[in-house]
């Protein structure tokens, strides 16, 4: 968001919660800046009518994102990963562009690593099949759009591992926790077998495309890396 701020390129946000703190410290940083929030659900038809006002392009980074969160309520982990997603593509302009923020978990536990962008989906937890369901639905609507003699949709789905940057990030997310015990001088611990060599990708978008849908594909990078580099901050 911020680099599109810095392009001064007028940006939507549309939330269920964003701290106060954070809007105004990014509207601080962005003097002049067109950043307007909207508090709403992306189930909700009448507040994504009011946040796709003018789009140009959708970022959907909505979605329930935690596996655990899950497993523990999968009704919503469903109706908001996969119906949401079927909601906000419906609302938006026809000749806006799109951009699913997916995950590498659509793939599960694969036989070979690094998986290959075309890799069938074999999704081992609830996260990662709704995951997955949402990017069918994406295939769908965009194939639809373009069968009917609609606009062509240009649309891209990145399987994202370990996301971190924002002071307010998931502390127990995998980078955050890292820095956390290097910085408190605690021990870091890797657990989950071979974990290591397949939780965090850089995403690298690629110019194949499929019913104007591409992927993004990940260059393999190795967990045990991270956490040795930042026992040297």
């Amino acid at each position: 968001m911020k680099r599109l701020l810095r392009a001064k390129v007028p940006v939507t946000v549309l939330d269920v919660i964003f701290f106060e703190d954070e809007l105004a410290a990014i509207r601080a940083e962005f003097p002049g800046s067109d950043l307007q929030y909207v508090r709403g659900d992306i189930r909700d038809t009448g507040d994504l009518a009011v946040a796709m006002t003018g789009v140009k392009g959708v970022i959907n980074l909505a979605a329930v994102s935690r596996v655990m969160w899950c497993l523990e309520n999968e009704p919503d982990c469903t109706d908001i990963n996969v119906k949401g997603t079927q909601r906000v593509l419906e609302a938006m302009p026809s000749t806006a562009w799109f951009i699913q923020a997916s995950s590498r978990e659509v793939y599960g536990n694969p036989d070979h690593i690094p998986m290959a962008e075309d890799s069938p989906h074999n999704p081992a937890n609830v996260y990662g099949k709704s995951k997955a369901e949402a990017e069918d639905v994406i295939i769908t609507h965009v194939a639809r759009a373009t069968s009917s003699g609609g606009n062509k949709i240009n649309a891209i789905m990145l399987r994202l591992s370990n996301v971190y940057g924002s002071a307010y990030d998931h502390p127990e997310r995998l980078i955050p926790a890292i820095m956390r015990n290097a910085l408190s001088n605690r021990p870091i611990q890797m657990v989950g077998g071979d974990q290591d060599v397949r939780t965090a990708r850089a995403p690298v978008l690629t110019s194949t495309a499929r019913h104007g849908v591409r992927r993004g594909r990940r260059r393999r990078h190795d967990a045990r890396r991270h956490a040795a580099a930042s026992q040297n901050v």
